[in-house]
């Protein structure tokens, strides 16, 4: 997400809360070839994933945003 790659990940609640809305997901091979194959032949939702991914990790995924958590969670401890 960093590099601002498109994702498309399983479907389980861990993937979906770490790449958010903008990822596509799938629960089987069978959605995972679908979703794939949907997203090669559509060059704007490639664009779109890869704006999202950037835009997640900026708005989660920062050293600041991380340790202040990290802080927080130790300072309650």
């Amino acid at each position: 997400m960093g590099a601002g790659s498109a994702v498309l990940a399983h479907g389980n609640h861990f993937n979906r809360w770490v790449a958010g809305p903008g990822a596509r997901y799938f629960e089987g091979e069978q959605q995972r070839a679908d979703q794939l194959d949907a997203i090669l032949s559509d060059t704007s939702e490639i664009e779109r994933m890869c704006a999202a991914s950037r835009e997640r990790h900026g708005e989660m995924f920062t050293w600041e945003r991380v340790l202040g958590e990290y802080e927080g969670l130790l300072g309650r401890w």
